[in-house]
């Protein structure tokens, strides 16, 4: 492959020896952007985002390169064999399937799919390393990395007292990349329309700005605001060299949410049109609406194929309601023509991410032999209880024809004569059926070691839940599980 020649050589080599000026970080964010924009267009994932792999030329404009993990979306994916170099930027779902000898190197990365989900959480941390000027998580070893980000945590984004309007906008776009879950990070469209109007707003409003700046030597500084005689290379003048460089015309895109409000109003022209343009580029939910626009005939023709591949698309990338929707698109009405395979894939995976509807269907597949699977009922009653957590009817309907229950007045009656594995039993079977007064006694009995081992770490679980679902009792006792003995460990 033949690149442009780039004179100051790679961004993160440019960052490591100047300062560079939010003028001109926002110029180059917004033109990265653009260029992957492009890749998205012609179904291009690029697979190794970060400063290294941006060339900058003289007048401070960025060229992607670095394509030997480049591959079009349909295609097989193209082993990584030194996955150090990259894990600084890796999305959470592809640090989760990292295999590794942590006391020696990452020795191989398993099957997980790469999603344009992954580019945006990659080009979030881009941003940052700009930002900031270094490489995110420097110093951390590989495995606090991973464990680090696994749990939803991410680098610090600290501008100081008085941030620049810059570096307030820059933060909620990185914010905005770098969410856990995947189908809530924004498409590559609706980042470039923000960082387009931040450039507009804070570049092309100055009087004077040319349109990129050229190198400052004297300072070791790329900015945007010195006089020409510093400059190295030159300005862009009011002449047709100008207009050669000038952006093209970008028609913003309408936010999801104002097409969610339309279909809540019951104009579906306008959330269609909303869906349909942001599903185009990108956009996780605007895809499972737009399936479910097709799936259902609202202001289109109904269409179960499209409908299908919408919901497939964004279950892939790690929507929940895709994941079940597309599950249950696999099995006609006459139950007749399944593809059992997928279909319990994609129910396992929506109830992996704790949709109370596909726990209780799996549950329930597993509990009654049910589609040629064979009966678990162990299986079942573990997936009904966790429907039934979130308050899941039917699931407590199952679960309470197998074990009748007591009612939890009695579990408390048997608490206060001290018959405590009568009062255990009780509090148990209703926990598992998502009883929030039950789960919190149950909690303070493993707190407390009543009739059960002692086990802070589910007694704080317990109460978390209960907390959660609004129980008062649950939530004091939860917030001072928080402390240990010392008062020395506090989660703050």
């Amino acid at each position: 492959m033949v690149y442009e020649w780039a004179e100051l050589g790679t961004l993160k080599n440019v960052y490591k020896n100047y300062k560079i000026d939010w003028e001109a970080k926002i110029s180059i964010a917004r033109d990265i952007c653009r260029g992957l924009a492009f890749l998205q267009s012609v179904r291009i994932f690029h697979h190794d985002i970060r400063c290294e792999s941006v060339l900058i030329n003289e007048n401070i404009q960025p060229k992607l390169t670095n394509f030997k993990f480049a591959r079009e979306f349909d295609a097989y994916p193209i082993p990584i064999d030194n996955i150090n170099a990259l894990i600084h930027w890796l999305a959470p779902e592809k640090l989760g399937h990292i295999i590794a000898d942590w006391d020696k190197k990452p020795k191989k990365m398993e099957e997980a799919r790469y999603t344009i989900q992954c580019e945006i959480f990659s080009f979030g941390m881009l941003l940052w390393e700009l930002a900031f000027q270094k490489i995110p998580y420097e110093g951390m070893s590989m495995l606090d990395i991973q464990k680090h980000v696994l749990k939803g945590k991410r680098e610090t984004l600290n501008f100081g007292l008085s941030p620049h309007p810059i570096q307030r906008e820059f933060g909620e776009i990185i914010k905005l990349a770098w969410q856990q879950d995947p189908s809530l990070r924004p498409g590559i469209q609706l980042l470039f329309n923000k960082l387009q109007e931040s450039y507009e707003k804070n570049v092309l409003s100055n009087k004077g700005s040319p349109l990129m700046r050229p190198l400052k030597e004297k300072e070791n500084t790329i900015n945007s605001t010195t006089g020409d005689e510093e400059l190295v290379g030159s300005f862009l003048s009011d002449s047709e060299d100008q207009n050669e460089l000038t952006p093209p015309i970008v028609i913003p895109l309408i936010p999801v949410r104002e097409g969610l409000q339309a279909h809540l109003e019951d104009n579906y022209k306008k959330a269609w049109e909303c869906f349909e343009t942001n599903a185009n580029v990108g956009d996780i939910i605007a895809m499972y609406w737009q399936g479910y626009y097709y799936l259902e005939g609202k202001y289109i023709d109904k269409n179960k194929q499209k409908a299908m591949e919408s919901f497939r698309k964004a279950a892939d990338a790690g929507n929940t309601y895709a994941q079940l929707r597309y599950a249950f698109c696999l099995i006609d009405k006459e139950n007749k023509n399944i593809d059992i395979n997928k279909f319990m894939k994609y129910l396992q995976l929506a109830a992996d991410n704790n949709n109370a509807t596909a726990l209780y269907n799996l549950g329930d597949v597993y509990f009654s032999g049910k589609l040629g699977i064979k009966k678990d009922k162990e299986k079942g009653i573990y997936y009904l209880r966790q429907a039934a957590l979130q308050k899941q009817a039917k699931a407590k309907e199952i679960l309470e024809t197998v074990v009748p229950l007591i009612p939890v007045k009695e579990g408390l009656r048997a608490h206060k004569e001290k018959d405590y594995k009568k009062a255990w039993e009780c509090f148990e079977a209703n926990a598992n059926v998502g009883d929030i007064l039950a789960i919190y006694w149950q909690g303070y009995y493993y707190l407390e070691g009543k009739h059960v081992e002692k086990n802070k770490q589910k007694a704080m679980e317990l109460f978390r839940k209960a907390a959660d679902a609004g129980n008062a009792d649950a939530q004091l006792r939860y917030a001072f599980c928080l402390i240990d003995k010392e008062n020395k460990s506090i989660d703050s």
